[in-house]
């Protein structure tokens, strides 16, 4: 792996945006962070997801994938990037997907949250345009 593709950091806000997508992640207590760009960095070839963002003391991975409307397909690549790339299958990871349209009604939705957390461990989170959260209630 190429060591410009992730970058430690202790900065208060880190900022992940495609288009209209947004993803703000509140650092206040200025843990230790790993920002991975994962998409034409980490991972060039095949479907992967945006991001991957590591807070270094727990080890807990948040994948996150930007997108416009197709949140089956963002799973997707949520999904391939935990193969490729986690320290831990056993451990439970954060999905984040922050989609300018949602055209998934909410029980699909919740049918693809139950399945992804059985078959990878992760619980997946779906926002809307933008989003912001707080490091440490993602971690605990």
């Amino acid at each position: 792996m190429t060591a410009h593709c992730i970058v430690p950091t202790k900065n208060p806000i880190l900022t992940f945006e495609e288009q209209k997508s947004v993803f703000q992640v509140l650092n206040k207590g200025r843990r230790n962070l790993e920002r991975h760009q994962v998409d034409g960095c980490l991972i060039v070839d095949g479907i992967k997801c945006d991001w991957l963002l590591v807070d270094t003391d727990s080890g807990r991975e948040i994948y996150i994938e930007l997108k416009g409307s197709d949140i089956k397909h963002a799973v997707d690549q949520i999904c391939e990037t935990i193969g490729a790339l986690t320290k831990s299958a056993k451990d439970v990871k954060l999905g984040y997907v922050i989609c300018t349209k949602c055209p998934l009604d909410s029980t699909a939705v919740q049918r693809l949250k139950k399945a992804v957390l059985l078959s990878h461990k992760l619980r997946l989170r779906v926002q809307k345009t933008i989003h912001r959260e707080d490091i440490e209630a993602m971690i605990a």
